[in-house]
């Protein structure tokens, strides 16, 4: 809540309002709502000492003193012991601003008990913590001495059978590590069962299996094929022309451009001056 002063609704038609208008003039009210926002800002209790001049600090431009008198004649303030004035029920009207220091002392004490609750909660956890550290730390100490089983036993390196030879093998991982797919010690056990059973299937050798997938850059192993690899065609990319075609067009233009050029020279020959139109060539079209 944002600090303000009160004016009740009735200000303007209140019978000490008419009083205030009645001596000093038509501005008076509006000098008065300024004297209230200068004491809530600067004397919240609503007691402004005699060293203050109201009528300088509200912007009073009419008579001096006229103003201070119609205040206090209309029951606006009172004056006090020692030439100071107070703001008539200021406290029931702006009790926000009468206890604003109250406020804000109880403000403080609330912060200061959150953040001294906060500190105590920490230090109880880093406590709790500590000593939760200190209980495992004796538990392991006093815990008998774990016995050690001894090494880890590593699982068995991949070995290559007899019914496969070297060449073959060497030859088919070579391929598998330049198509970027290269096997582990499990997939080369699984290779060589595969290239086994396939063998027997196909009534051929495992070296036979893997020099077919090694021919063909096969990722896996397949049944022995009899037909032999034919390299597949080519196939020109879509829109585009075959050897053969674009061989035939640089013929069929060079052929115009030789024919245009011929006719070109019959007809600077007999003086006329119609030139026939010339086939675009492009460079490279035609050969020589």
């Amino acid at each position: 809540m944002s600090d303000g002063v009160t004016v009740k609704i009735d200000f303007p038609r209140h019978p000490k309002t008419k009083i205030l208008v009645d001596i000093a003039g038509p501005h008076s009210p509006w000098s008065l709502i300024l004297l209230w926002i200068h004491a809530g800002e600067f004397y919240p209790k609503g007691i402004i000492p005699a060293k203050v001049d109201i009528e300088r600090e509200v912007g009073w431009s009419g008579e001096r003193g006229i103003f201070r008198k119609a205040c206090i004649e209309a029951g606006f303030v009172k004056e006090e012991e020692g030439g100071g004035i107070a703001l008539h029920d200021w406290k029931n009207h702006n009790g926000w601003l009468y206890f604003k220091d109250k406020r804000r002392q109880a403000a403080r004490r609330a912060v200061e008990a959150r953040w001294r609750k906060r500190f105590e909660n920490q230090e109880d956890d880093a406590g709790r913590i500590r000593d939760e550290s200190e209980e495992k730390k004796g538990a392991k100490d006093t815990a008998p001495p774990e016995k050690k089983s001894g090494k880890a036993k590593k699982e068995p390196a991949f070995i290559l059978p007899a019914d496969i030879s070297a060449p073959a093998w060497n030859a088919f991982v070579e391929m598998r590590n330049k198509i970027k797919r290269p096997l582990t010690d499990y997939a080369m056990g699984l290779i060589v069962k595969k290239a086994v059973k396939l063998a027997n299937e196909s009534n051929a050798t495992p070296d036979a299996i893997l020099e077919q997938s090694i021919e063909r850059c096969w990722q896996g192993l397949f049944a022995l094929k009899s037909d032999p690899v034919q390299p597949p065609a080519k196939r020109p990319a879509e829109g585009a022309s075959s050897p053969e075609e674009d061989r035939r067009k640089k013929e069929k233009k060079k052929k115009e451009f030789d024919e245009a050029v011929k006719e070109l020279q019959v007809i600077k020959a007999s003086g006329k001056f119609y030139m026939p139109p010339i086939p675009k060539m492009k460079k490279g079209e035609v050969d020589g």
